[in-house]
């Protein structure tokens, strides 16, 4: 698939015209979104997105985890969920995330994320 590259939420233009992005990029591009969506925010599918509500609640790491993965699990090109570690700093209510996982294609992503809207 392609699609529209993005930097910290805004289109990336190069050479006068939108960069376009496709294969593990994209896919990953596409995680990233989905982590950074809360959940039931889009309106055309309620179920996507991390439910921010369980960071403010101040959880154990086993918790938020289990939430990463569940909205890992959501893209059909992730085969398999590999690590899921959390960097939670409950006092400024910030969230990092680093991950792992196995797309269909046999290809790996590995990658670090911070979960916005838990400020």
């Amino acid at each position: 698939m392609k699609t529209l590259g993005l930097q910290n939420g805004d289109l990336v233009f190069e050479k006068g015209g939108f960069t376009i992005i496709e294969g593990v990029e994209e896919v990953q591009q596409c995680l990233e979104i989905m982590l950074s969506t809360n959940l039931g925010e889009w309106f055309l599918n309620e179920d996507f997105g991390f439910n921010y509500h369980l960071a403010l609640e101040k959880p154990e790491d086993e918790e938020v985890q289990a939430e990463i993965a569940r909205v890992l699990a959501q893209e059909e090109r992730v085969s398999t969920i590999g690590e899921i570690t959390t960097n939670q700093d409950k006092k400024q209510r910030k969230l990092g995330a680093r991950y792992t996982v196995g797309l269909e294609s046999g290809e790996t992503i590995s990658s670090e994320v911070n979960i916005h809207g838990t400020n």
